[in-house]
C-alpha cells in the first residue's frame, strides 16, 4: 500500500477534532457580478436583510461546541504502515468559545518526533453552508489547513474532509479525513486518515481526556 503520509505527520496534527463529509476541493462556478441597481434593490429588500440577519444567528450546533470548553491532557500516537509502533506522546490542549459563542478556539502544546509542537485551531458552524468549518495552523508548517464536515446522526462523531500540502512528495491540496469521536463527556478521540490510497487508514490518533 502506498503511504505518502509525511505531511500528515508533520503538518497537521489536529485540525481538531475537531473534526463530515462532502467537501469539494475544486473551484466553484463563477457567479455573475451584481450591478449597482441590483445591489441597491437587495439592500432595501426586507427579506434579503432578514436572510442576512438569520445567517448570523446562533443555533444548536454552536451551542453543541461548548462541550469542548476546558483544559485537556492529550495522548498522541503516530502510526506509519510498515514501521514499528511508536510510543504515545503527551500534550495539553485548551478550548474556549469566542465571538459570543460563534467559534471554538483550540490551543495545543506537545511534541512530535522529538520536537516541540504548538498549534491553534478555530472551528465554527457555517449557517449558510450547513457545515462545520475548521482551520488549523502549527509551527510545523507555514500554511493554513482547512476542513469542512458534519456530525453523524447520533451527534457523537464529527467527520471532516480537508486538504493539505505534502512538501516531501510534492502533493499539493491533497484530500485527508479527520474524525472526532466522543467516548463520554470527558473523553474524545481525534484521528487523521489517509483516504487516497486504497482503504483509508489512520496515521494520527489523539485521545483527549478532560483535566479534573
Amino acid at each position: 500500500m502506498k503511504c505518502n503520509c509525511s505531511g500528515i505527520v508533520t503538518g497537521l496534527l489536529l485540525g481538531l477534532g475537531i473534526a463530515g463529509a462532502a467537501f469539494s476541493i475544486g473551484q466553484g462556478e463563477k457567479q455573475p457580478e451584481p450591478k449597482g441597481d441590483d445591489r441597491a434593490a437587495v439592500a432595501s429588500d426586507p427579506k434579503a436583510m432578514q436572510a442576512w440577519m438569520d445567517s448570523m444567528k446562533l443555533g444548536k450546533h454552536h451551542d453543541g461546541m461548548k462541550k469542548y470548553v476546558g483544559e485537556w491532557v492529550t495522548s498522541t500516537k503516530i502510526m506509519m504502515p510498515g514501521a514499528p509502533e511508536m510510543p504515545p506522546t503527551a500534550g495539553s490542549a485548551k478550548f474556549e468559545m469566542m465571538m459570543d459563542g460563534r467559534y471554538l478556539l483550540q490551543t495545543y502544546k506537545g511534541n512530535m518526533m522529538g520536537q516541540p509542537m504548538e498549534g491553534m485551531g478555530i472551528m465554527g458552524y457555517d449557517n449558510n453552508r450547513k457545515l462545520f468549518v475548521n482551520s488549523w495552523v502549527d509551527n510545523f508548517m507555514t500554511g493554513i489547513m482547512p476542513m469542512k464536515g458534519n456530525l453523524s446522526e447520533d451527534g457523537k462523531t464529527l467527520t471532516m474532509i480537508g486538504e493539505m500540502d505534502e512538501p516531501m512528495t510534492g502533493e499539493m491540496g491533497k484530500a485527508v479525513r479527520s474524525r472526532t469521536i466522543w467516548i463520554d463527556d470527558n473523553t474524545f478521540k481525534f484521528t487523521m486518515d489517509e483516504i487516497l490510497y486504497g482503504e483509508p487508514f489512520t496515521v494520527v490518533e489523539v485521545t483527549y481526556t478532560r483535566k479534573k
